[in-house]
C-alpha cells in the first residue's frame, strides 16, 4: 500500500438511518487511519458522535492514486445519491469537481 493513498469512505448510524460520505486526500493520508486517527472534518458528524456514539458502519469505499481522482469520484457519488436533498445524509455540501463549483444544502432543517 502507498504511504499516501487518497480514499473515499462511508460512515453510518443504521439505528437512526443517518449516513455520511467523505473523501480524504490530505498529505500523508492512508485508509488505515479512518476512525483510528481521522474522524472526518464534519461538525455534523462530530455532533452525531456526541449524541449517538460511534457509527456502526465505518468503511473505506475506494482508494485512489491521486487526490484529484478521489475528489472527482466523491462529487460524482454525492451527486448521484442526491445527498443535499435527502434527510438520511448528513452531508451539507460538497465541491463538484466536474464543474468546479460548490453545492450546498439550501435548507439546513433537514439535518
Amino acid at each position: 500500500m502507498h504511504i499516501y493513498s487518497p480514499y473515499t469512505y462511508h460512515i453510518a448510524w443504521t439505528s437512526i438511518d443517518k449516513h455520511y460520505s467523505g473523501v480524504r486526500y490530505a498529505k500523508g493520508c492512508n485508509p488505515n487511519d479512518l476512525w483510528v486517527s481521522y474522524f472526518t472534518s464534519s461538525s455534523t458528524v462530530k455532533k452525531h458522535r456526541d449524541l449517538y456514539g460511534e457509527p456502526d458502519v465505518i468503511e473505506v469505499r475506494k482508494v485512489f492514486e491521486d487526490a484529484y481522482s478521489a475528489k472527482r469520484w466523491e462529487s460524482k457519488v454525492l451527486r448521484k445519491l442526491d445527498v443535499l436533498r435527502s434527510d438520511k445524509w448528513l452531508n451539507a455540501n460538497y465541491r463538484d469537481w466536474e464543474t468546479d463549483r460548490k453545492s450546498t444544502r439550501l435548507n439546513s432543517s433537514h439535518r
